[in-house]
């Protein structure tokens, strides 16, 4: 019976030893994961799409953005095809090989070509660029774009309003260079001071009238 206070005693100790390493661990497991999350939230990450474009819905641009939180250095851009590739001579040089530096936010396009030429073709992109300019670790990402998951799509009236607004502004410039070169004609009347007189007259002569027709009754 005096044995058993001391077994109690040990048995106590060894569950603090094991909720104190469980804490250590938790706290290491912790400590890692806020420094991974630290590290992506202040790090660029440059990705590669291929979107629609915005005046022409069935043609293709490449858009490169840096979607992360931190400027990006030497970024280069490879790319490769899945697929027919018989359309596809002139892409080499509108595809974007890369840039110097990407602030974060910055978006580069490149105008790819129509729908139906590209359809059957996949695009694969292998990126790399530097966290640091001074640094030679390089990050590397890979996207692949297939143009047949674009098929079949469609789009009712422009995508972005300012696109409506450029179109309508281009086509008020379009119909005054008519009206300027003198091929159209704009219909034009004109409010002199002989017609205000001409309106104060009539006027003057309704309101006599009305006063006329008031003493008569």
């Amino acid at each position: 019976m005096q044995e058993n206070p001391e077994i109690f005693d040990y048995a106590i100790q060894l569950v603090s030893l094991f909720v104190g390493i469980v804490l250590c661990y938790l706290t290491y497991v912790l400590a890692q994961e806020t420094k991974l999350l630290r590290k992506i939230s202040s790090s660029p990450l440059i990705t590669v799409t291929l979107e629609q474009n915005e005046w022409l819905f069935s043609h293709f641009d490449m858009v490169v953005e840096n979607s992360g939180n931190a400027a990006a250095f030497d970024i280069s851009i490879k790319l490769s095809f899945e697929g027919s590739v018989e359309n596809c001579d002139s892409l080499p040089e509108a595809i974007i090989k890369g840039a110097s530096v990407m602030r974060p936010g910055q978006i580069l396009r490149s105008h790819i070509g129509d729908f139906e030429e590209i359809r059957s073709t996949k695009f694969i992109f292998d990126v790399e660029w530097h966290l640091d300019a001074k640094k030679d670790k390089r990050e590397t990402a890979r996207y692949i774009a297939d143009l047949a998951d674009f098929a079949g799509m469609r789009r009712l009236g422009d995508a972005e309003p300012l696109v409506v607004i450029a179109k309508q502004l281009e086509n008020i410039r379009t119909d005054w260079q008519y009206v300027a070169s003198g091929s159209r004609k704009i219909k034009t009347e004109t409010f002199s001071g002989r017609d205000r007189k001409k309106e104060r007259v009539a006027l003057e002569a309704q309101r006599e009238k009305k006063i006329a027709s008031r003493k008569q009754s």
